[in-house]
């Protein structure tokens, strides 16, 4: 596609959702689906400041909370379910600013400041990786998971942001500035196993370091802000939502990982049976990947490795929600990077039309008429699982060969010689 196809196509399809955005708003008002995931923050931001704090992960006084935001904004209670906040506490506090705006204009704000932080990475990875500033935008910001990170008002963009800092920094052999960026990942805790895999699988032991001792003053800073015991009701806060099928407040159907996967595959009363199938398939791509990355060595830090890790991370995420599919078109950007290095444009085009299939058009048009994350739940994970094929196959081309079978590929040597 030309340049100037693509930036056509990228503004009609942010004006297309533009116009959505604005029609759930009118139509059902703001905290029905439009903010649905930023209100708990916002509650909780509200009990960090006036002495409800040690109660975080109450859900009778989150609902208390909610319950004031709700009645201004005329949703009623039967017309949607309790929202949990679930997060570490970090993550409200980052909301506390924003209280000095009505609830409505806090997730204007923060929904903004999620979408500047992709617009940031946009632009940064496409200055660092000399690809196109269009084409990066087409891929990134044309993505529905995306729309649906501001829709709901969700953080996935400012860690999209930090993923990408986190790989640019790395690349620089800047492993403390990279493991500042990926401690930020911290604020879903779920994220950063296949991160923390990657990094030690590929020797950058100084990265893995740091980041375990910025996670653990994230871990002072949330312990002083709600105690020892309101950290141990995070805990069991999230063991209650961390069934195989999920609650009414855990939307597993909606999600783009291997529990969804598996949870589909096995529509079943047998959790005992759901979780060994989603941890042993789980530890089997996580070793499959780390054994890979540690052949790859450095070379890891290529396009088709950082894929596999985009990849792998959403996979074996167990609260992969579709949001969190932005990181897959992260991994769509890396192999292109690799595609056009090795002037392979045929492999460039095969993934823009997957980014455009399975990250773009595809899973919007169903969002039109279900209104739900569902449907296109399952076109992105397809998306996903293409994507972890490309990128395996271009890691497997990169691998180290023996001696041997350098020869007999030159066939100066026997087979078994």
């Amino acid at each position: 596609m030309q340049n100037s196809q693509i930036r056509f196509w990228l503004i009609v399809y942010l004006a297309l959702e533009c116009v959505v955005l604005i029609s759930l708003v009118q139509r059902h008002g703001i905290f029905f689906h439009a903010g649905l995931d930023y209100l708990p923050s916002y509650a909780a931001a509200e009990m960090l400041i006036d002495g409800g704090r040690r109660d975080l992960y109450d859900t009778f006084l989150q609902w208390q909370r909610q319950q004031p935001v709700l009645e201004r904004y005329a949703v009623g209670w039967q017309d949607r379910m309790l929202q949990p906040y679930v997060a570490p506490p970090l993550l409200a506090l980052l909301s506390v600013p924003l209280l000095a705006l009505t609830p409505f204009a806090a997730w204007l704000a923060w929904s903004g400041l999620n979408f500047v932080a992709v617009v940031t990475a946009v632009a940064t990875l496409a200055r660092r990786m000399r690809i196109e500033w269009s084409l990066v935008a087409f891929i990134v910001l044309g993505s529905f998971p995306l729309f649906y990170t501001i829709l709901l008002g969700q953080v996935e963009g400012i860690l999209f942001l930090a993923m990408a800092i986190f790989v640019l920094e790395l690349r620089r052999g800047n492993e403390v500035r990279a493991a500042l960026a990926l401690s930020l990942l911290a604020l879903k805790p779920q994220l950063l196993i296949a991160p923390l895999i990657y990094v030690v699988a590929t020797g950058h032991r100084r990265t893995f370091f740091a980041t375990a001792l910025a996670g653990a003053v994230q871990l002072v800073v949330c312990v002083l802000l709600v105690g020892v015991s309101g950290m141990r009701e995070y805990v069991q806060l999230g063991r209650q939502l961390s069934a195989p099928e999920g609650t009414a407040a855990t939307n597993v159907l909606g999600m783009v990982n291997l529990r969804a996967m598996v949870v589909r595959a096995f529509p079943t009363d047998a959790i005992l049976f759901q979780n060994v199938m989603i941890v042993t398939v789980s530890v089997a791509l996580l070793a499959t990947a780390a054994y890979l990355w540690w052949r790859l060595g450095r070379d890891a830090l290529l396009g088709p490795g950082l894929a596999l890790l985009m990849t792998t991370t959403l996979l074996t995420s167990y609260h992969a929600l579709y949001h969190t599919a932005i990181f897959g078109t992260l991994g769509v950007v890396f192999l292109l990077e690799h595609a056009y290095r090795e002037s392979d444009f045929s492999a460039a085009e095969r993934l823009i039309g997957v980014s455009w299939l399975f990250f773009s058009f595809g899973p919007l048009l169903p969002f039109l008429v279900v209104q739900s994350s569902r449907v296109p739940a399952v076109i992105t994970t397809v998306g996903v699982l293409l994507l972890w094929g490309f990128a395996l196959r271009g890691v497997l081309a990169q691998l180290p060969v023996t001696a041997t079978a350098q020869k007999l590929k030159r066939g100066e040597a026997e087979p078994g010689s």
